[in-house]
């Protein structure tokens, strides 16, 4: 493989994109992302308790999860999110236990 080029970065989402040179005529784009800024996020906001979170608007945000997650979840599970069986899919993936970090509170969504 070639060296690693930055190619794209925002700043906002914390999200990379590399092109790397397979040495012949391909290449390889490689996505990162710093998930940390969205998992405080969603900690700081699991704490202030459910009343918090009850309080206010007739919406609420219940999840956040990372861009970068959900193109692993695409590229490896198949999991669609576009589309309704996808977001079943990922509903079921927030209110597992392991996934709890994604939530913004302590709720089965």
């Amino acid at each position: 493989m070639g060296t690693k080029r930055l190619i794209d970065h925002d700043a906002d989402t914390g999200e990379s994109v590399w092109f790397e040179s397979d040495g012949d005529d391909g290449f390889h784009l490689h996505h990162e992302q710093d998930c940390t800024p969205i998992l405080n996020d969603n900690a700081v906001l699991r704490n202030t308790g459910l009343d918090a979170w009850r309080a206010g608007d007739d919406f609420r945000k219940e999840a956040s999860i990372p861009n970068g997650l959900l193109m692993k979840w695409l590229a490896e599970e198949g999991i669609e999110f576009w589309k309704p069986e996808g977001m079943q899919r990922i509903v079921k993936k927030l209110n597992d236990p392991e996934y709890r970090y994604l939530k913004t509170a302590d709720v089965r969504i």
